[in-house]
């Protein structure tokens, strides 16, 4: 009886695929395996709360692409500085490894705390304004979540009691205020709102008295921040305060940055000396955003201490087995070591690997069967490079459309494993938000092949899929990356996505298949790469053509390159001591030409004369033969050794020398020169690996009455061994 995958492995209910600092679980924070880096933030950030140096006495801010961990990884440092000691010693003793950093976090509890306070998004923020209220409301909320009671009062309390004093008609003001009449009818609906600080309705309110020439002063924020931190400091609540603010990306992308970000300095500018700070996390770093956002954060960017999160490979591979749950342990071992029995599949581990720390990341590798490991090493390149809230690797692992549940669903199979097509699938819907349109050809190649390719073989549909993949990650790989190599669609990259799988048997067809039908053609190089230019197809259909007109002989293509090659198989480059003469002709040679172009070889007794044959196609071998059996019987052409190269061009390379050459023409019309040097280069390449092939020969051959060869298939070393014994070649 059949089994499915889901009947010996799940997900673990706990598990939570994006962590949301505002609404945390439990002690779910403690599921969190630290690395390397997040050390380094903890480092930094007990530097910033606990130096004497106030130059270290900065605000935090840092950047990491969706998906990484940085939200989880915050929390825990928020919970570290924070929670009651009893409440976090079982994590400082299990989960922090390294004793430096542990001893350090004790040594600061043991004297100090820093209050937490948690945003997320952009919410309510519109301006310095609105900014300053969505502070205040997350200031209060978490004052209240830890029931402390404290006297500075907020704008919300401010108003509060200016409204209670009764010297306005509320009654009256809201019959005249539409906008404010749909909310409330009494001044006691006022309050209620006002009470449960909603910004929108504060700012109502505020604009209608604005009308009256009535003005609430409302402190600088960071005035206020100052004051609660003293507060709390000088109660013994807390040693200071920290803002973390995750999704803060969605804050810099307001119109009235400018503005924002100077509220944001003035409250930064408090950590020195006040024991305020920003924790700020983003998935966008300076970099990334235009230049008019540049010129605003450089006003801030050293009042903080900027750090980066990477995707650690390591740790990824931790937290997605963490996140698989073994119904049936000993079936899902049986099943993962009959797997890796694979030399091939073994050798594939080590190779994706090579950078990182040998049999511990091998290991986390083979945990998380069934996802094939070349699969869960790009999980954690697409996580780095282009995730998104909704697209994270985690995510992919919960989803049941094109990710991992959906794969559960699958009957077991020795050779079934999640191949890199579900990542194109779940992946594909981020690549179309792009918003530099990195993708667009890659996107386009998929819309326009798909149907066809899954109507020839649905397997080969998934091989493509794999191609697209890799095509979409190497376009956005520095190339100073060591780890570029693993995500070029190279033929053996695209071998190794399905090795130990049921596709493997299908790989080769399917790549075939893909290069013949001019679908992504296979370049010299072996890179199945789609261009990043697209180029309009009517043009380079037409530009074919008239190649194939203009490159129609293959001494004409020859021309184009390649000649001196030719050339130096029979010449004093390859040891001939004796001078050589050589004319290159084909099959479409008049015979009547042939004799003319010979009769100019005066046969003097210090040349050594060749006439060479080149052909196009094997078709064309007859044609020549023919023309050599006409002429070298007759006396004035005795003299001349006739070749004839058996290896012909071959009609799968002359289609991809005139395709390279039509783009190449193409491109450099529409002004691409580089792009159109990069496509003749490819022409070319396709011309000498041609040439490289070249090894056997048919020589028709008389010297000066000496027989040196007759009418014989031989190869080019073959040829010269035997002039050298004719005294012919260079000791």
């Amino acid at each position: 009886m059949s089994m499915k995958f889901s009947e010996i492995i799940g997900l673990q209910e706990y598990f939570q695929p994006v962590f949301n600092m505002e609404n945390e679980t439990g002690s779910y924070w403690k599921q969190f395996i630290p690395n390397e880096k997040f050390y380094e933030i903890v480092n930094k950030t007990l530097l910033a709360v606990n130096s004497a140096d106030i130059k270290n006495k900065l605000s935090i801010w840092l950047v990491g692409r969706y998906g990484t961990g940085k939200s989880h990884a915050s929390s825990v440092i928020k919970h570290l500085l924070w929670d009651d000691l009893e409440s976090i010693n079982d994590y400082l003793d299990n989960g922090i490894s390294k004793i430096e950093i542990r001893e350090k976090i004790k040594a600061f509890r043991n004297e100090k705390r820093i209050f937490p306070v948690v945003l997320k998004g952009g919410g309510n923020v519109i301006d310095a304004r609105t900014l300053s209220l969505e502070i205040e409301r997350a200031v209060k909320k978490a004052l209240r979540q830890n029931n402390i009671e404290i006297t500075t009062k907020s704008d919300f309390d401010k108003i509060i009691e200016k409204i209670n004093d009764n010297f306005l008609n509320w009654d009256s003001i809201i019959r005249e205020n539409p906008d404010l009449e749909m909310y409330v009818s009494s001044k006691d609906d006022i309050v209620t709102k006002l009470e449960q600080e909603n910004i929108e309705f504060l700012r109502i309110v505020e604009r209608i008295l604005s009308k009256k020439n009535i003005h609430f002063s409302h402190e600088k924020i960071s005035n206020w921040l100052k004051e609660v931190s003293n507060e709390l400091i000088k109660k013994d609540f807390a040693s200071g305060l920290m803002i973390f603010w995750d999704e803060f990306t969605s804050v810099l992308e307001k119109e009235t940055i400018s503005e924002i970000i100077n509220e944001i300095q003035s409250i930064a500018e408090l950590s020195p000396r006040d024991n305020v700070y920003f924790y700020l996390i983003s998935h966008r770093d300076y970099n990334q955003f235009g230049k008019n956002v540049q010129d605003t954060l450089d006003k801030v960017k050293d009042r903080f201490h900027n750090l980066k999160y990477p995707m650690v490979p390591i740790t990824t591979y931790q937290i997605l087995s963490a996140a698989l749950r073994k119904k049936n342990l000993k079936k899902w071992n049986e099943l993962k070591n009959g797997t890796f029995i694979n030399t091939k599949l073994n050798e594939l581990v080590s190779y994706i690997t090579q950078n990182d720390d040998g049999v511990k990341v091998k290991e986390s590798i083979k945990n998380l069967y069934p996802i094939h490991p070349y699969t869960v090493y790009l999980s954690t390149f697409l996580a780095r490079n282009i995730g998104s809230t909704q697209r994270s690797i985690f995510n992919f692992i919960y989803d049941s459309e094109s990710g991992f549940v959906k794969f559960l669903n699958e009957e077991i199979d020795e050779k079934r494993l999640l191949t890199a097509d579900l990542l194109w699938d779940f992946y594909a819907e981020e690549l179309e938000r792009d918003k530099d349109n990195r993708f667009m050809q890659v996107l386009e190649k998929y819309n326009a092949y798909k149907k066809q390719i899954e109507d020839k073989n649905s397997a080969y549909l998934k091989v493509f899929k794999g191609v697209l993949l890799l095509n979409s990650l190497y376009r956005i790989t520095d190339s100073s990356n060591p780890e570029t190599n693993k995500v070029r669609p190279h033929i053996d990259n695209i071998r190794n996505l399905f090795i130990g799988t049921d596709i493997e048997e299908y790989v080769n067809a399917s790549l075939t298949y893909i290069d013949k039908q001019e679908i992504i053609q296979k370049n010299p190089n072996d890179l199945f790469e789609i261009s990043s230019t697209s180029l309009p197809r009517h043009e380079v259909d037409s530009e074919k053509e008239s190649l194939k007109n203009q490159y129609n002989d293959i001494v004409k293509i020859i021309e184009f390159n390649g000649k001196d090659r030719i050339e130096r198989f029979f010449n004093e480059d390859n040891g001939i001591l004796r001078k050589t003469r050589i004319r290159i002709f084909s099959a479409e040679t008049n015979l009547n030409i042939l004799k003319s172009n010979l009769r100019k070889y005066s046969p003097p007794s210090y040349f050594l004369d060749f006439a060479v044959f080149l052909k196009l196609n094997n078709d064309e071998n007859y044609a020549i033969k023919k023309l050599i059996n006409e002429i070298k019987q007759e006396e004035e052409f005795k003299h001349i050794i006739f070749i004839n190269i058996q290896e012909s061009l071959g009609e799968d390379k002359y289609k991809k020398f005139i395709e390279y050459l039509a783009r190449a023409n193409v491109l450099r019309n529409h002004s691409y020169n580089d792009e159109s040097a990069k496509e003749e280069e490819f022409a070319i390449k396709i011309l000498n690996s041609w040439i490289e092939s070249i090894n056997y020969l048919e020589v028709y051959a008389n010297f000066l009455n000496n027989k040196v060869m007759q009418d014989k298939k031989i190869s080019v070393n073959t040829l010269m061994m035997t002039l050298h014994q004719k005294y012919l070649i260079k000791e």
